[in-house]
């Protein structure tokens, strides 16, 4: 790669005519380091997806599945975990790579656990996993270990084509929500409240909607008060709508 200013007139190597700051890649896939195609990839499958994108010449290298799972294979679960913490990598590879790599105890239908029983986590987890499963026949629920060191969600939700990490904070006693909220700002985007009390309804709704505004990063918060789910996401009801949710 030459040093100093380009001249006038020159032509940049073949793959490195793109603009990083634009589309956040080094080099692009004219670059020799690329395959010229999908059926010369050494990652290639025998799909009916990957001979049309053959065909068609339509690779797309940094999104394409098999690559990440190659890149992916050698990653250990505390990998993953790092990963997420960092920001680096796509967010649900990561959540792959913990679901593929922990070892699983199958407790009951679509509810599996890497965390020892013993720990104090364990059986405010599988309540709550309990009541995910119950509102929806669909979802697989994952109660993950805990990593030492390294700061992480609590349990995996897999539904369909959605894969979400969640954090649980189970609300027996005075208190505040927004100070369980607040615990899971590094840990998730997302936060599942497992309330066992009678928690003041207006405070509820002071405190989540604080939670959003505080965390420009989070998704949404799931509470479970019985057998009731109710998801509140960041376009943050009124709080008369909120009360109706909970009659």
């Amino acid at each position: 790669m030459p040093h100093g200013p380009v001249e006038k007139g020159s032509t940049p190597s073949r793959g490195l005519d793109n603009n990083p700051g634009k589309d956040a890649k080094l080099f692009n896939e004219k670059h020799p380091y690329f395959p010229r195609n999908c059926s010369a990839c050494p990652f290639k499958t025998a799909s009916l997806r990957a001979l049309f994108h053959s065909l068609a010449d339509k690779k797309n290298c940094y999104a394409c599945n098999n690559i990440s799972e190659a890149i992916n294979t050698n990653l250990t679960v505390r990998d993953a975990f790092i990963r997420i913490q960092n920001g680096e990598g796509y967010y649900r590879d990561n959540l792959r790579i913990i679901i593929k790599n922990c070892k699983y105890k199958k407790l009951q239908n679509r509810i599996y656990s890497a965390l020892n029983e013993s720990s104090n986590d364990f059986d405010n987890l599988l309540s709550t996993a309990k009541k995910i499963i119950d509102n929806d026949k669909n979802t697989e629920v994952y109660i993950l270990p805990n990593p030492m060191g390294v700061k992480s969600m609590d349990i995996i939700i897999k539904k369909r084509n959605f894969l979400g990490g969640y954090d649980v904070k189970t609300i027996s006693g005075k208190s505040s929500v927004y100070n369980r909220l607040s615990e899971s700002i590094t840990q998730s985007y997302r936060v599942i409240l497992n309330l066992t009390i009678n928690y003041n309804l207006r405070n509820l709704y002071k405190e989540i909607k604080k939670y959003f505004y505080a965390n420009k990063e989070a998704i949404e918060v799931i509470i479970y008060k019985g057998k009731k789910e109710i998801k509140i996401d960041r376009n943050l009801m009124t709080e008369m709508e909120f009360r109706k949710l909970f009659r």
